[in-house]
């Protein structure tokens, strides 16, 4: 990546869900939005604080009797003081999210993408969770006994964050159009290949869900679960798009623009976008941020 001066823009399209729209500029050591009239850029205010925040990638599904527990496990984690730094996507995977005939007709799969990460990071069951993709007893990534969660939650957060980041959305209730602005902030220098990847989830959404744990709710199936934090969509592909090649000085700045025309399924104000950025070599995530659809 050139040092003074890259001005990249990405266009994609997916399906007929809406366009997708990625533009930055780099500048010296500083990075900088290149605007676009679809979705010009807004003031964002100054940085907050810096705190490293965690994102529990769950994977689960409808058919799972057992998920019930492990999606209550994240609800008291996120119902605990640092609550707001642990942002969830919830990703319905494998044969036990497939939809059916009958009661179990809902499809909660965010297309093929939940599919892709089940495999690349070779769940072999539900529930299973990942914290920010470490290795946090130096040689796992995904850990599947939900009564271990919180404490791998806290391991993260307890680490010094390398990155901040800001979210702001504006969204046009007629159209549907979100644009979503991701702006982050380095701070200490960084050598490493990094992506960014974008997504829309989902809250409140109700249907059945098998069950065994009679604590959470009635058995052998809770006939009006409530899913929430569903993993819905991309914003640029699965895996994201590159962020930056190495060279980047402390203290630099990128914004990222998004653009997508929400399904008409979905509930806006139900809805929210979470972005992440991460070490191309060793998938680790070093920094998560989401924000309402609708405030």
């Amino acid at each position: 990546m050139k040092k003074l001066l890259i001005v990249a823009c990405l266009f994609f399209i997916v399906g007929t869900v809406g366009l997708i729209v990625s533009c930055d500029k780099v500048q010296g050591p500083y990075m900088n939005i290149t605007d676009n009239s679809d979705c010009p850029v807004p003031t964002f205010s100054d940085f907050p604080a810096p705190v490293k925040n965690v994102l529990v990638e769950e994977f689960t599904g409808h058919l799972c009797v057992y998920c019930p527990t492990g999606a209550d496990y994240i609800r008291q984690i996120q119902q605990l003081s640092y609550g707001s730094r642990v942002i969830v996507l919830s990703i319905h995977a494998s044969n036990l999210a497939y939809p059916e005939a009958g009661d179990y007709n809902l499809d909660l799969r965010p297309g093929n993408h939940g599919e892709d990460l089940y495999a690349d990071f070779q769940i072999t069951g539900e529930p299973s969770a990942m914290f920010n993709r470490e290795k946090l007893d130096g040689t796992n990534i995904v850990y599947a006994t939900p009564s271990t969660w919180q404490a791998k939650v806290e391991q993260v957060l307890a680490e010094t964050p390398v990155l901040t980041m800001q979210i702001m959305n504006n969204y046009d209730s007629t159209s549907r159009k979100l644009c979503m602005h991701v702006r982050t902030q380095f701070l200490t220098s960084n050598s490493q290949n990094l992506k960014i990847a974008t997504y829309i989830s989902e809250d409140s959404i109700v249907g059945f869900q098998k069950n065994n744990n009679s604590a959470i709710g009635t058995t052998p199936e809770i006939t009006n679960y409530v899913f929430m934090d569903v993993m819905r969509d991309e914003f640029a592909g699965t895996y994201g798009e590159t962020f930056t090649n190495g060279g980047v000085a402390q203290d630099s700045t990128i914004t990222r623009t998004y653009s997508k025309t929400l399904n008409g399924t979905w509930v806006a104000k139900h809805c929210k976008v979470v972005a992440y950025v991460y070490d191309v070599n060793t998938k680790a995530i070093l920094q998560v941020e989401e924000r309402k659809v609708i405030e």
